[in-house]
């Protein structure tokens, strides 16, 4: 008893003759491909715009930002951006840095 409810536990189903005749695409639950059509007038305005960046140097793309032609002026880019070109630069706010060296000045010298 025990290998005839193992073996049918184990065993894969057969396929029927309909998907055999009409495979559906790979995924997980995808709809076939005639209803994976976009929806009509749903989707924004895709369309050219020029993008400036912070050296001066300008390219045209294509977004859903603003209207046909808009300038986007950008404030950091990739070559700008110390995450991206790896220099890191020490900006003292209001004199927070000045702050802590002064307050923890005397932090780690020995006094006999």
């Amino acid at each position: 008893m025990a290998g005839g409810l193992a073996a049918g536990w184990l065993r894969a189903p057969s396929p029927s003759p309909i998907a055999l005749r009409f495979p559906r695409p790979v995924g997980i639950g995808c709809a076939p491909v005639h209803e994976r059509a976009m929806k009509p007038d749903i989707h924004p305005e895709y369309h050219e715009i020029n993008i400036i960046m912070t050296d001066g140097t300008a390219y045209k793309t294509r977004s859903c930002m603003g209207k046909e032609g808009d300038t986007l002026r950008l404030d950091i880019d990739p070559k700008s951006h110390p995450a991206w070109t790896g220099i890191q630069r020490v900006m003292d706010t209001g004199g927070q840095v000045a702050k802590f060296n002064k307050r923890f000045a005397g932090i780690g010298t020995r006094t006999k």
